[in-house]
Order: structure tokens, then sequence, then C-alpha cells
């Protein structure tokens, strides 16, 4: 359980990277940070202090600015999946719950967004991922959790309490503050073969784009799907994998400093994920 300078460190990254455009502005005024959350010169100085001293922001810039780090940006990145993925499993889970008292009636992406409290928007990219993914069914009035979906589902366990699933790539950790060395570590052990249509689906997407550096990405990308296609069956502990993520992360790097914004495009949170999981 995060602390109050944990929490208040976090609320402070957090609108440090809202502020510099996710990552996109050099610099960001220090005082306008703090009065965006709220946080007087005294509250601030610890709370300063503890991000500096975790390298997650810089003052190597104009004064009074402040500037957010790559490990920072890193960590926000890496909260945003999480978030996102613990959304998947909401809706999912909302589907599998209710799976016989809707049999015969599907949820549309309004009522899953006002029961959940999700914006509209990202529960229609969420229903469109998990139907990709070959989980749902239904009609065009809406859907419904399918026999696939009903064994995914059964197949994730749920974390203590049920209510949160933690999802983390190896280099960055979530978008918590402290001491995590008591924590367990459980492989994803689901073959390649389950995201190669989503891995062809993210590289015809990326095909149709125009930016910086696109062919660097796409033979990324590429390299990645070839490996997947070779090694169909390899799951986390094998050196496929561990190759897979590696062309991921560059091709996700070099996005980056195009100034792409990576969950805007088709399947890639889905895919990034899939390679990088650990379930806490």
């Amino acid at each position: 359980m995060p602390n109050e300078l944990q929490k208040l460190s976090q609320q402070y990254l957090t609108k440090l990277y809202e502020l510099s455009e996710y990552g996109l502005k050099q610099e960001v005024d220090a005082y306008l940070v703090q009065s965006e959350i709220g946080l007087s010169h005294e509250k601030a100085r610890p709370v300063i202090t503890y991000l500096t001293d975790k390298g997650l922001i810089s003052w190597e810039c104009a004064v009074p600015n402040v500037r957010i780090t790559t490990k920072g940006i890193d960590k926000m990145e890496a909260a945003k999946q999480e978030s996102y993925v613990e959304k998947e499993r909401f809706v999912l889970r909302k589907l599998y719950e209710e799976r016989h008292t809707r049999h015969t009636k599907e949820f549309t992406p309004e009522q899953l967004a006002e029961e959940l409290g999700f914006d509209l928007e990202e529960v229609t990219e969420i229903i469109n991922e998990l139907d990709s993914s070959g989980w749902l069914g239904g009609t065009d009035e809406g859907v419904n959790i399918n026999a696939a979906g009903i064994k995914e589902y059964e197949r994730t366990p749920e974390p203590p309490g049920g209510q949160h699933i933690h999802i983390h790539q190896p280099q960055n950790s979530p978008m918590v503050f402290g001491d995590h060395s008591s924590q367990s570590v459980v492989y994803n052990n689901e073959p390649i073969s389950r995201i190669i249509p989503q891995l062809a689906g993210l590289i015809e997407a990326m095909r149709d784009e125009d930016f910086t550096d696109k062919d660097d990405v796409l033979r990324d990308l590429e390299i990645a799907h070839q490996v997947a296609l070779a090694n169909p069956n390899a799951t986390a502990k094998d050196g496929a994998w561990t190759r897979i993520l590696t062309k991921l992360n560059a091709a996700k790097a070099t996005m980056e400093i195009s100034g792409l914004v990576i969950n805007s495009y088709p399947y890639w949170t889905r895919v990034i994920d899939f390679f990088s999981r650990h379930i806490q």
C-alpha cells in the first residue's frame, strides 16, 4: 500500500507527464505542476526529492522548470498499459458474469461504458480487441462473451480480491512506488501462436502510416513476426520470446522518437503486452 509521500509523488509525476504532452515537451514550469495538483511548496519538497532520487524527474533545465526523464516516461507508459489491460479484464468479467442473465440480449458499448464507469471510446476499442481475439459473439446491436471468451476468462487467474490484474514490462515497473522485492512472478505460458494475427494486423496498420524512420519500425516488426511464425509454440521462457520482445521494444522506441503515440495504433497495446507481461 503506497504511503502519503508515494501517493503525492505519483500525482506529481502523472501531472508532469500530462503537462509535458506525454514527454514531447522538454521542460515544464515546476510551479505549474504544483499548482495543478494543489501542492504547497512545503509539501512539494519531499516529493521533488523523492522523484529526483528515483531518477524520474530532472532539474537540468532552465529555472524554474522541471522535466520528466526517460525513466519517468517509461514508468508512466507502463502504468497506462497496466490500466488498459485491467479495463480489458473488467469488460471481459462483466460479460462473463452476466452471460446467463443476458443470454438473449447483448451489451451495447454504451451500456458497458455506463455500468463500468469507463470512457465510451475506450470501451469500444477494448470490444474491438476482444472481438479480434475471438472471445466475443453477438450482433451489430451488441456483444456477449462466447465459448472461447469464457475459456480465456476462466484460464486467467484472478489476483487476490479479484480486483486488479498487474501486467509488467521487464524493464518498466507499474505506477507504484516503494519496495516490491517480496512480489512473486508467474510467467506468461501462452504460446506465441495466440498473438500472431494481432502482430500481423499491427504491421499492416503501420504500412499505411507515414512518419520518420517508418522503414526501421517495419523492419523490426517484420522480424518479430517472422520469429513468431517460426516458433508458434514458444512461451515466455524460450529465447524466441525474448528476441521478439527486443524487436518490439526497438520499434516502440523508434516510434516514440518520431513523436507517435503508441496506444493510438491498432493492436499495439495487446501485442507489446502479450510479449512482456508478468502476472504479480
